[in-house]
């Protein structure tokens, strides 16, 4: 299995921090979404071991196995250096006079292992009963992009590029891709994106995040990480308008 081995031990360690840590900060809708896919697993698969935290845990993989066992090494004085995190996606975004038409321009790409990227394979169409309609790439089993390549029907855009300059991990803080899923689903301006992103961060996986909002043409730029070795501040938001570049 690609996690056991590339981040080490073995996998029972994963769900059981999953159920630790990830599981009570899912909003009900999401514990009820992964309890639905773990349902319809077992109706093709009846022989499946899988339960919720193990989706939970492969919904989170990258913030256990880039983050959290790290933050674990340093803890337990294994390595003395807590700055593991790895570094995956660039993105850019423009608008304004970069641009001919002056509209907002996006540009992504995912620097993933092969294993990794030949099953992020999905199209996820997504019209949920609260919230905006979802557009994103993603893999099976996720309830969010995990590439973070997702524009939702108010605009919103948030494309990622990973900082892995950025480290630490809080344990009672909100996974990011429960933050991400809050913002796919419910954000409808910069504002929301920054708040949602924000709110209660677990310093898990560290992206400089590329946001816009269509119907304003503008764009902003979230710079977000627990730890940074070089006295910055943890958290910086930019925002530009109209006429430049990110």
């Amino acid at each position: 299995m690609f996690l056991p081995k590339s981040a080490g031990g073995d996998w029972d360690f994963f769900p059981e921090a999953a159920s630790r840590m990830f599981w009570p900060k899912l909003d009900p809708q999401y514990q009820e979404e992964i309890d639905g896919i773990v349902r319809g697993m077992k109706t093709w698969l009846p022989n499946a071991s899988y339960d919720v935290y193990n989706l939970t845990a492969l919904n989170g993989w990258m913030e256990l196995a880039g983050y959290y066992i790290p933050y674990l090494d340093t803890k337990a004085e294994v390595s003395p250096l807590e700055n593991k995190a790895p570094a995956y996606c660039s993105a850019f975004i423009a608008t304004g006079s970069y641009i001919e038409d002056g509209m907002i321009v996006m540009g992504y790409k995912a620097w993933v292992d092969y294993i990794v990227s030949e099953r992020r394979n999905i199209i996820a169409d997504i019209i949920p009963a609260k919230g905006h309609r979802i557009l994103m790439d993603s893999y099976p089993r996720f309830i969010h992009s995990g590439d973070d390549l997702v524009i939702n029907s108010a605009g919103i855009l948030s494309p990622e590029t990973t900082m892995w300059m950025h480290s630490g991990f809080k344990e009672e803080g909100i996974p990011e891709f429960v933050r991400a899923s809050q913002v796919a689903q419910y954000a409808s301006s910069i504002d929301d994106f920054v708040r949602s992103m924000s709110t209660d961060n677990n310093g898990a996986y560290a992206n400089d995040w590329r946001s816009d909002e269509f119907k304003t043409n503008e764009i902003a730029r979230l710079e977000l990480g627990l730890k940074k070795p070089v006295p910055l501040a943890n958290l910086r938001w930019i925002f530009f308008r109209n006429q430049f570049s990110l």
